[in-house]
């Protein structure tokens, strides 16, 4: 089953997904910026791996790099 990719900002009202087969993430990443696109690339990965008949649908979230 597919992986969704939720882009849309989180302040806008979109049409939800609704199913008995779908479950919602979101992923607050806290990793340092030069870290940030690799670690969402392996969580993807890793959901994308353990999907069977589960539409799942993922919005991604990031802190501000503290260091920079």
């Amino acid at each position: 089953m597919p992986l969704l990719l939720d882009t849309t900002p989180a302040d806008t009202a979109a049409v939800e997904l609704r199913s008995k087969n779908c479950i919602e993430i979101g992923l607050v990443n806290n990793m340092p910026d030069a870290a940030l696109e690799a670690t969402e690339r392996q969580f993807v990965e890793l959901i994308r791996a353990a999907t069977n008949d589960i539409v799942v649908r993922l919005r991604l979230y990031a802190l501000p790099d503290a260091l920079g």
